[in-house]
């Protein structure tokens, strides 16, 4: 009887699904795939207190500078105000266990979008950035915090003229380590 029951809630999910997908075509709508363009314009590195590795004690947030480096032949226009709002992606993972936990964004409005900086050729410019202390706290076994913290920026990039040239992503990473944590 139950798998009778489970078998009618397939159905009823293929229709609903099936019913979804014509509806959606009817409209003449269509799944936009995005292509990421091969990233010829910028870097990004990482940093805590201006070094690759930060230190946890589990109490204080651990601030962030994320630095986006023009390494193109000349110079561009990104979305600098939107990325500060939403933030880098970021994935931490424990260099121990494998276990990994994406850190959620922020949400922007889509208007800063159109807040274009200009990034001369070999030039750079900076973000600020906190992981909080709390988000860092399950990756803490036997008293040892070991997790490498993998950074993304992906946004869309324009030329002098403001036209698009593509959507861009590059990473980094950096290394979070505390150890003396098992008190409270």
């Amino acid at each position: 009887m139950k798998s009778l029951i489970f078998m009618q809630c397939i159905m009823q999910y293929n229709m609903m699904t099936f019913s979804v997908l014509l509806i959606l075509s009817s409209f003449n709508l269509k799944a936009e795939r995005l292509e990421m363009v091969d990233n010829k314009y910028y870097i990004i590195t990482i940093s805590c207190y201006e070094k690759n590795e930060c230190a946890y004690n589990k109490v204080d947030n651990i601030p962030i500078v994320v630095t986006i480096i023009n390494i193109s032949d000349a110079g561009f226009y990104l979305p600098l105000k939107f990325i500060e709002k939403t933030g880098p992606g970021v994935h931490l993972i424990d260099l121990n266990s494998n276990k990994r936990m994406p850190l959620m964004s922020n949400l922007a409005s889509w208007d800063l979008k159109k807040e274009l900086v200009y990034v001369p050729k070999e030039g750079k410019v900076s973000l600020k950035w906190t992981i909080l202390a709390q988000e860092v706290a399950p990756f803490v076994q036997d008293g040892i915090v070991n997790v490498n913290a993998k950074f993304s920026i992906r946004t869309k990039l324009f030329n002098a003229d403001k036209n698009e040239l593509g959507e861009f992503i590059y990473y980094s990473q950096l290394i979070i380590k505390g150890n003396g944590l098992d008190g409270n």
